[in-house]
């Protein structure tokens, strides 16, 4: 399809100083595209008004100096990694001053951001050798909670559209990778309040985890099953009727420090970065059971810049005003995560492997219940034709009880006395008994064994 839009360019351009003010606008009031962003990227982009500015061009010390500023009114953009909405920016501007020397290019930290009610100042640098660097800094100085939440753009972050708060919060970035150490990277990311409060709810009441709510769990963004997370399900399994060591058993897999953080573990998402930049995909995940819960029960499985950037936002209400306490986060957690083919919960669980109880479950199959926790459908293929657990398993069983003897949930005796077998039954049972020797890409392998404490 042949797609023509009119535009409008407006201003002055001064070639004696190299400076220039220019307007640019659609010449109709029907909505005009950029047709060559759309078909080289699927980008839709569109605005009633672009305005720029070069204010000053200057080259000394062999550093190239841009000094200017940019701004629009009722920016629209859509793509599919972006966010699944059209997102819109109402208002927005820049006042840049840009450096680029022989091997870098850097947004001068003097930059001011606006927008809509909001400004920050970020700095950005890229250097190309000796070695490929990069940084991004960003600070938003001390502002009104309720300008925040109200200048966020329509259409990106669906649970907190309409939230009102009191109080201030200011937030501060900090991101540093060179390409040839990436295991020195930086991260550190801080959102801070004073007497922050919630006044209202948006679109979402985030204390809906605190009573029995409905849940609906997803494959590739396909809703695969509902049912109830609370009393009514028989399934459901309060956290006081689990077995202590399951619950200490999966802390170590997979957020050590879940009771002391508030929500995030810089350290655990630093590593991950760098372990995925190192092996050029993704290999390790930097998400705490908070980011986990906050995933599956508020939001889609579009895998977004969006997504992400929400997922953190509501982690940060939910956590650090006590929205809910940490207790009835693991209990919801326990009750919904994926454990099987069609297995949800703990409850479900224990009795599709064990057909047993989750207060009666063992130190063993504690263990084996938080190694499949990242790939839960493909259980069988830990087991070998005769039932047993591969051998691989092992260096997980050794590698976790470690970790719980440091934390002092099991002794030393325990420890040594631990072996990495269990007795399947049931259902879980009949799914090895035939002999499979496909490999397969979820069989767990030693080097994907990692503990973030």
């Amino acid at each position: 399809k042949n797609e023509s839009h009119s535009w409008i360019a407006s201003g002055t351009i001064y070639s004696s100083d190299k400076s220039m003010d220019i307007k640019l606008y659609p010449a109709s009031k029907q909505e005009a595209e950029i047709p060559l962003l759309k078909q080289k990227w699927k980008l839709t982009l569109a605005f009633d008004t672009l305005q720029m500015k070069l204010a000053e061009v200057n080259y000394e010390n062999n550093e190239l100096l841009l000094k200017g500023s940019m701004g629009g009114q009722n920016l629209r953009i859509n793509q599919w990694r972006i966010s699944p909405n059209k997102v819109t920016f109402k208002k927005q501007n820049i006042d840049f001053l840009l450096r680029v020397g022989q091997n870098y290019i850097a947004l001068d930290s003097s930059t001011t951001v606006t927008f809509n009610k909001i400004v920050y100042h970020p700095f950005i640098k890229l250097q190309l050798y000796p070695s490929r660097q990069f940084q991004l800094d960003a600070v938003m100085p001390e502002c009104n909670s309720s300008d925040f939440f109200e200048s966020l753009p329509e259409g990106l972050f669906e649970n907190v559209e309409g939230l009102k708060a009191s109080g201030t919060m200011h937030y501060r970035l900090h991101f540093f990778i060179d390409t040839k150490h990436p295991d020195d990277l930086q991260f550190s990311s801080y959102l801070g309040k004073n007497k922050f409060k919630i006044v209202a709810f948006g679109k979402t009441a985030l204390t809906k985890i605190n009573g029995e709510f409905q849940y609906t769990a997803y494959e590739k963004d396909r809703a695969v099953r509902t049912f109830m997370l609370g009393p009514s399900n028989p399934y459901y399994t309060p956290i006081s009727s689990i077995s202590p060591i399951l619950k200490a058993a999966l802390l170590t897999s997979e957020d050590g420090n879940f009771y002391s953080h508030m929500g995030f573990n810089e350290d655990a998402f630093r590593k991950s970065i760098a372990t995925n930049f190192k092996e050029k995909r993704f290999v390790r995940g930097g998400s705490t059971i908070s980011m986990q819960l906050v995933k599956n029960v508020f939001l889609t499985r579009n895998k977004t810049i969006a997504r992400k950037i929400e997922e953190a936002l509501l982690v940060w209400l939910i956590e650090n005003n006590r929205l809910s306490s940490k207790e009835r986060m693991y209990e919801v957690y326990l009750n919904l995560i994926e454990w099987g083919p069609n297995v949800y919960g703990i409850g479900e669980a224990s009795r599709f492997y064990f057909e047993k109880s989750p207060a009666d479950l063992s130190l063993a199959e504690s263990i084996f219940l938080a190694m499949i926790v990242p790939r839960p459908k493909g259980f069988k293929y830990n087991f070998g034709t005769d039932g047993k657990l591969k051998e691989h398993t092992a260096s997980y069983f050794t590698l976790v009880a470690n970790h719980m003897v440091k934390k002092g949930v099991l002794t030393e005796e325990e420890k040594v006395a631990l072996l990495p077998n269990v007795e399947l039954k049931g259902l879980a049972k009949s799914m090895v008994q035939v002999a499979d020797t496909t490999a397969n890409p979820e069989e767990l392998q030693e080097d994907e064994f990692t503990i973030d404490n």
